[in-house]
This record gives structure tokens, C-alpha cells and sequence, in this order.
């Protein structure tokens, strides 16, 4: 291999950068080094640079658009409450800005009279003001999962209409896929965590109602799942976001090995559950809903995670759905859109130096798709496959076709790929 001077490709090569991985890279005595990825540390002879506002320009990835539970006028409400030895915190929303608050202090509601937090309770997750009134968390959640659960169908409603009249290309389908990150993993994998008893509550009665009867729902049962970090005894726990350790490694894992399973309605599973694992590294091209039911992510974890869901999507034949009545991704947040917007964009100009102010959609409601038309999916949708072999040797002959052709004029940097 060295005595073929390789060209080296990189992927996330921010990860490649310790001395021991350099010098592996520089072993194989490569003729050309490329480094792809959208997070560099370093970009030395940067070639070619396509930012975030650049693909959402050009559509080669879906919009976004942020459907918000929270609005100026309403009341205070409960996001989350944070226990230690020494303190119990909470986080509250008013009117769409989000406030640390504890025992004594004063939440201040736009024309609504101040409160006094009296009480702060872990377990449940409880606040009480010197008013005897409460906010829980419960009632937070019970309106953004519904929300979620209610925007999912009327995608996958959408979607079926649209291959039904043969909108998506002949027999083909599309199945669509929606996230929830939550604050805890307490909150979704025991039996009676409060997401997971909100979400099966809410599916059960909004796939009941006529108008998703086409579609043909799986059972509550088998549309949700999580995917955490788990101890040695298999038991989910919460892990820090960013952290490498084997447990989320090995739950990083479990979603890859079903990832191209995921795309086809062979496999019921459409609503995924986690806490950190699939915050970044992962992400699925049929993610048309994102729901954050984490009150204090960072910027750069809300970005992270808005773009699990950002690829355009795969129909069950394969190839890329274009359709921008179909390409939006949808944020359900307990943030007011102001708030949620501003961040995301800041996060982005922050990074690329370029506006993107103006891009972010607002939805008041889920948005309401066209009647389906009466035609079942199909119980076995062709499944995409393709042979590794045979790709290879069509690379290798376009490959060897681009090389035929009479040389350009390149200038070739005599310095260190690492350089």
C-alpha cells in the first residue's frame, strides 16, 4: 500500500488528530490526504467549503421549522427540577424564556401576579408557589409529546397520500421517523417513566381517531423504543452528552445496526427515545420530527440534534425524496420560537459567519396533510439492497474514466498532510 502512494480519505478527521493516529496516517506514505467534515478543528489547504446556510440554500437539506408549545401569554411551566446533596433547582418556562429558580424565589409572569416558590420537589417532579398553586412536570411533557405524536401522523399521512397517487415515484413509499431527546433516561425507560406512559397515552388515543385509519398503525406497543447508555448489568443510565465511554458507545451501536432497517415498514418501530447517544454521530435521513424534552441544552447540542433529522430523506427504492412539500423538519420545543430560533441561528452564524436569520420556519400547529387516499402500504415493501461488489467496480471504472482524461493544472503542496 505505501509503495502505491494511496490517496487517503478521512472522515471526521477532528478525530484522527493524536499523535499515535497521525503517524498511522503518515505510514501509509499517502500521495494525497482528504479530510471531510463539517466540525474541523484545523483546515489546512482548505479546498472546498460548503456551509450549513449553503446546503439549506441550495436544498440539500430539509427546512426547518419549529412548532412551539409555549407562548408569551401563557403561565409558568415546570421544564425540569435538578436534585444534588446540596440544592434542588428547577427550571421554569415564562412566557417562552426559560429561568433557574429555587426555594424563595420570585417568578415574575407578564401580567400575571409575582409567585413565590415555596416548595421544589424531586420525586415527582413537583414546584409549588406560597399560593398553594403547582406546576409539574408531567403537564410540560403531556403537551409536547402530543404535539410530537400529533405532527408525526400527519406526516405520515401526507406521505402516504403522496405515494398513494404516485407522487413519490412508481411503488415507492416513504416512511417517516421522529426523535425524542429527554432530560433523563429515568424519564423513559422504566414502565411507568412519565415520557414513556405521555407517548403511549397520547399514540394510543390520536391513532384511534378515522382519520389515520389508512394508515394502518402497528400496535403502541411496537412504535417506540429508547436507545441509552447502560451499565454492565444492562441497566439504561444517563451519561454526560459528548462522552466516549464504552456503554454509549455500545448504545450508539444498537441504532446503527438498525438504521437501514429503520427505513422500511417492515419494522414498526417509529417513534426513538434517548438522552444522549444519538446527539451526535448518528443520524437517520427519514427524521421529519424532533422533540426536545431537554430544558438545558447547550446551543451546540441543539444543533447537534436538530441535525440528526437535516439529510433528505430515502424511499423504500432507494434514492432521495426532492419533493420540498415534503422536506421539513419539524422541532417541537418548550422554548418559545423566538427563543428556540434565535439560539439555533446564533449557533450557526457563530460557526459559518454567515446570516441565518430569516430560514427557520414557524408552525402554530401541527401541519394538517391532504386526505389520504384509500390504498393500504404495502405489508413488504421492496427492500433497498445492493451488491458491495458490483458498486465497487462501477466506482473503480468512473474512477479510471475521470483519470483518462487530460490532466489539469493542480499545484501540489510539498508540506505535511497534517500541516
Amino acid at each position: 500500500m505505501q509503495e502505491a502512494e494511496p490517496v487517503v480519505v478521512l472522515d471526521e478527521p477532528q478525530h484522527l488528530e493524536t499523535p499515535l493516529r497521525r503517524e498511522a496516517v503518515e505510514s501509509l506514505k499517502p500521495r494525497l490526504v482528504l479530510r471531510y467534515s463539517a466540525t474541523h478543528r484545523s483546515a489546512p489547504n482548505l479546498v472546498y467549503r460548503l456551509t450549513p446556510v449553503d446546503a439549506y440554500d441550495l436544498r440539500l437539506v430539509k427546512r426547518i421549522g419549529v412548532l412551539s408549545v409555549s407562548a408569551a401569554d401563557q403561565g409558568p411551566r415546570l421544564m425540569s427540577v435538578n436534585a444534588t446533596s446540596r440544592s434542588v433547582t428547577a427550571r421554569v418556562s415564562v412566557g417562552g424564556t426559560v429561568q433557574e429558580v429555587r426555594t424563595g424565589s420570585v417568578v415574575v409572569s407578564p401580567g400575571r401576579p409575582d409567585r413565590v416558590v415555596a416548595e421544589i420537589g424531586a420525586v415527582p417532579e413537583v414546584l409549588r408557589f406560597s399560593d398553594g398553586t403547582m406546576l409539574d412536570l408531567e403537564d410540560t411533557y403531556r403537551l409536547q409529546i402530543h404535539a410530537a405524536v400529533e405532527t408525526h401522523l400527519e406526516k405520515e399521512l401526507q406521505l402516504h397520500a403522496l405515494a398513494a397517487r404516485g407522487t413519490l415515484g412508481e411503488g415507492a413509499w416513504l416512511k417517516p421517523l421522529t426523535l425524542f431527546f429527554v432530560d433523563r433516561v429515568a424519564h423513559y425507560a422504566p414502565a411507568d417513566g412519565v415520557a414513556r406512559r405521555l407517548f403511549e397515552a397520547a399514540f394510543t388515543d390520536l391513532a384511534a381517531q378515522p382519520r389515520y385509519a389508512d394508515l394502518d398503525l402497528p400496535a403502541t406497543a411496537d412504535v417506540h423504543d429508547g436507545y441509552f447508555a447502560t451499565t454492565a448489568r444492562g441497566v439504561p443510565k444517563d451519561v454526560r452528552a459528548g462522552a466516549a465511554g464504552k456503554e454509549e458507545t455500545a448504545a450508539f451501536e444498537r441504532i446503527m445496526r438498525s438504521k437501514e432497517r429503520l427505513l422500511t415498514f417492515a419494522e414498526p418501530l417509529r417513534f426513538i427515545f434517548s438522552h444522549s447517544a444519538l446527539s451526535e454521530g448518528w443520524d437517520n435521513p427519514n427524521v421529519f420530527t424532533i422533540c426536545h424534552l431537554q430544558s438545558g441544552s447547550s446551543e451546540l447540542r441543539r444543533r447537534q440534534q436538530v441535525g440528526r433529522g437535516l439529510r433528505l430523506p430515502v424511499l423504500t427504492d432507494g434514492t432521495r425524496c426532492h419533493l420540498p412539500e415534503v422536506n421539513i423538519l419539524t422541532v417541537v420545543a418548550g422554548e418559545s420560537f423566538s427563543v428556540f430560533a434565535a439560539g439555533l441561528q446564533r449557533d450557526i452564524e457563530k460557526e459559518t459567519g454567515v446570516s441565518f436569520s430569516g430560514r427557520i420556519e414557524r408552525f402554530a400547529k401541527p401541519r394538517e396533510a391532504a386526505p389520504a387516499v384509500a390504498q393500504k402500504i404495502p405489508s413488504t415493501p421492496k427492500p433497498f439492497a445492493f451488491d458491495t461488489d458490483d458498486l465497487i467496480d462501477a466506482a473503480v471504472v468512473r474512477i479510471e474514466a475521470v483519470l483518462a482524461e487530460p490532466a489539469t493544472s493542480m499545484r501540489r503542496v510539498n508540506s505535511p498532510c497534517w500541516s
